[in-house]
């Protein structure tokens, strides 16, 4: 086997491995913690970890694909990796505003926080749905390298588009609501000339920047290998960049920024 496929296969089962008990541990302590099940946005992250956990069996088959030669069911994976990542996508925006109503103490009711997270639950779920009729699918390589989109199904093209402008929105979206946050926080510095004033939603600021930033950089892959010949290795090349910094932007980054910059349960 060659030392690319032995690497690569190795990193995709050896990553999610490795961060799996950190996010079991963030998520026990949303769910058993009083001081963060009473916040929403705590509920809210709480979700995202969830979905994140439906990311991870992909990664893992695609690694054990690599390695055995053998093709497992990571075609099938895949669609419930792409259905966890759009609807962390759109969580992450539901989480952005939650904390701009509390900050700016905007009226409008608590349910409405609630409506948004069943609208991505469901609206997920009809994706999943979608992606799991003939008219969608993906492929698998014949090296076993990389599974990416079957663009002889009628919906493949218009399908990918779709999902990479709604990404980049929903990421740019996030990204604009935590500025005006810090911003916020920025003008109350100086009013008060308090140099001691903390921005609590700098932390969160420099994940959604990240995040946008490989979001962005995933979507262009997704569009420049969307128009190149689905065999070509410089197409399972940009597949393997585009997995990696998936697995990077949600199952590295945000348990290591959070282990970093939150030591104690906030308040609203």
């Amino acid at each position: 086997m060659e030392i690319k496929f032995w690497v690569a296969g190795t990193l995709y089962i050896f990553i999610p491995l490795l961060f799996l008990p950190i996010h079991v541990r963030i998520l026990f302590v949303f769910i058993t913690n009083k001081d963060y099940r009473k916040l929403q946005c705590y509920q809210i992250m709480a979700q995202i970890e969830v979905l994140t956990f439906f990311m991870m069996p992909f990664n893992i088959s695609i690694g054990l694909t690599i390695l055995w030669k053998t093709p497992l069911i990571s075609t099938t994976l895949i669609k419930l990796m792409i259905f966890s990542f759009v609807c962390i996508i759109a969580m992450d925006v539901v989480l952005a505003l939650n904390r701009l109503k509390v900050i700016f103490a905007l009226p409008y009711p608590t349910v409405i926080d609630t409506v948004l997270q069943v609208a991505v639950w469901i609206s997920g779920l009809v994706f999943l749905g979608l992606m799991l009729t003939p008219m969608l699918g993906f492929e698998l390589s014949e090296d076993f390298y990389a599974v990416s989109p079957d663009f002889s199904r009628p919906w493949a093209l218009v399908e990918a588009q779709v999902e990479s402008y709604f990404i980049i929105s929903c990421a740019a979206l996030s990204v604009l609501i935590y500025v005006v946050i810090v911003a916020y926080f920025g003008y109350l510095k100086i009013k008060h000339n308090n140099s001691d004033l903390k921005i609590p939603q700098k932390n969160i600021l420099i994940q959604a920047l990240v995040r946008f930033c490989g979001d962005i950089l995933i979507q262009i892959a997704n569009q420049w290998v969307a128009n190149q010949d689905a065999d070509s290795e410089s197409v399972l090349i940009a597949v393997k960049i585009m997995d990696f910094m998936v697995m990077f932007n949600y199952i590295c980054m945000p348990p290591i920024l959070y282990l970093c910059t939150n030591r104690r349960p906030p308040s609203e």
